[in-house]
């Protein structure tokens, strides 16, 4: 059982200040046993993430949930171990997730004389 994330892509970087839920990245499982259905989650469980299956596509993805909460201070990077099973093999991959820092803003379109 093989986990293949989109693009081979396993780094990702999102604002902190982000609210909405996002998909991150999907997967292709290969390698399934015949007649076995694959189920994926992540090991340990996060709570600013989670693992879905996506029906438009059929295919598992790494989510970032709603109002994660996330903090630049606090946490900058998440080790996501994504664990897939089909009921006779189960594999793990590591994803990546590295927060990007609010920016203070600026003011750039003041009047000159």
């Amino acid at each position: 059982l093989i986990i293949n994330f989109s693009g081979g892509i396993i780094t990702k970087l999102i604002s902190e200040d982000a609210t909405d839920e996002t998909q991150l990245t999907l997967m292709t499982l290969s390698g399934v046993t015949a007649g076995q259905t694959p189920t994926c989650d992540l090991n340990p469980s996060q709570t600013e993430f989670w693992v879905k299956l996506d029906p438009s596509t059929a295919k598992y993805g790494v989510y970032l949930k709603a109002m994660p909460n996330l903090d630049f201070n606090t946490k900058s990077t998440y080790s996501l171990v994504v664990e897939c099973t089909d009921g006779v093999s189960t594999t793990q991959e590591t994803f990546t997730v590295n927060i990007d820092k609010n920016k203070s803003p600026t003011i750039s379109n003041l009047h000159s004389k």
